[in-house]
């Protein structure tokens, strides 16, 4: 029964840190093309030239 339940408890801990570091990994993606966007607008700043750079 203590296996049963160890390997619940460790295969939930596994999909839980899964899903925490692709939630990571998509907000550190999203936060590099925000920077690579505004550092090739370069000292233009109107709202309109916010766009991502291709």
């Amino acid at each position: 029964m203590g296996e049963l339940i160890f390997s619940v408890c460790y295969g939930s801990s596994l999909i839980v840190m899964g899903f925490v570091t692709k939630g990571f990994l998509k907000k550190m993606e999203r936060e590099a093309r925000e920077a690579e966007s505004t550092e090739s607008i370069g000292s233009v700043k109107t709202a309109s030239n916010y766009k991502e750079v291709v």
